[in-house]
């Protein structure tokens, strides 16, 4: 934007001044400006398109964890599918997820029942969109169980054989009935 305000510049002051001028540009190249023929062009700078990226959370994990990829830099409203080449070399094609209007898409990857070892996940589009990226699936943590000590178990063996019961006593009194002799009638 700085060469175009320069060169606009320095085209109108050698225009009004009615002569020719040479002006060294700082960037190193060298204009001359014609009074008589005066050109003024402009161009738009397009920035590229950033290329698509795949990123997968976390980039490893535990064996049973869930995966969630995130496609970016997609185009709008394409379909993309996920393709998990497994550490077996086995894969699984997921269904296909529909790009929003920013551009991305996301997917979640469980491996429950997996297998242990790299994977690698390839993020394709109906309109060329390709993308892929890495991740690791590590074993579990083993789970322990509490250490059990000879006297843990004795301490539980008495309480489940000392159980104390409370019943309850219902006593039942019979209803007092009072009668009275009926009486005469003349």
């Amino acid at each position: 934007m700085r060469k175009v305000i320069v060169i606009a510049v320095v085209a109108v002051t050698a225009a009004a001044c009615g002569g020719s001028s040479t002006k060294k540009l700082s960037v190193g190249t060298t204009t001359t400006i014609n009074a008589s023929t005066t050109t003024v062009s402009t161009s738009t700078a397009t920035q590229p398109a950033a290329p698509p990226a795949l990123a997968v959370a976390p980039n490893a994990g535990a064996l049973g964890l869930a995966f969630t990829f995130k496609l970016t830099n997609a185009k709008s409203g394409e379909s993309v599918t996920f393709h998990v080449v497994q550490p077996n070399a086995t894969t699984f094609d997921g269904p296909a997820h529909v790009v929003a209007a920013d551009g991305s898409v996301t997917a979640i990857y469980g491996t429950k029942g997996k297998a242990v070892g790299k994977y690698r996940v390839t993020a394709s589009g109906d309109q060329g969109t390709s993308a892929t990226a890495t991740f690791t699936v590590v074993p579990a943590p083993a789970t322990t169980a509490p250490k059990t000590t000879a006297a843990t178990r004795a301490t539980s063996t008495t309480k489940a054989l000392t159980t104390t019961t409370k019943a309850a006593t219902v006593t039942t009194k019979p209803a007092a009935v009072t009668t009275k002799p009926a009486s005469p009638t003349t």
